[in-house]
């Protein structure tokens, strides 16, 4: 959502910047299922992201990749601060 309103998109509510980050999710999950190596299924999910963006936030499509990329972005460093919160918490195994 800021990222959205720092490079100005046209629709930033909160609902469309919700509906952007399931689309996001959703996108990157399709990716990641129907392509194996990584690095294609990130730029596959990246560009369908930035589709998403410029039809729901009614931002420049360049606009939608940099704000895709950010948004992905903000995504894995939140997986990885979880991670190391509860890394130490969360035992499998003996």
């Amino acid at each position: 959502m800021i990222a959205a309103k720092i490079l100005r998109a046209e629709r930033t509510s909160f609902m469309r910047c919700l509906l952007v980050v399931i689309a996001s999710v959703a996108a990157e999950t399709i990716a990641s299922n129907l392509v194996d190596n990584e690095l294609i299924a990130g730029l596959i999910a990246i560009a369908f992201t930035g589709l998403c963006i410029s039809l729901i936030l009614g931002a420049k499509y360049l606009q939608s990749i940099v704000i895709a990329v950010l948004s992905i972005g903000v995504q894995l460093g939140l997986a990885i601060l979880l991670a190391g919160l509860f890394g130490g918490v969360v035992r499998f195994g003996t």
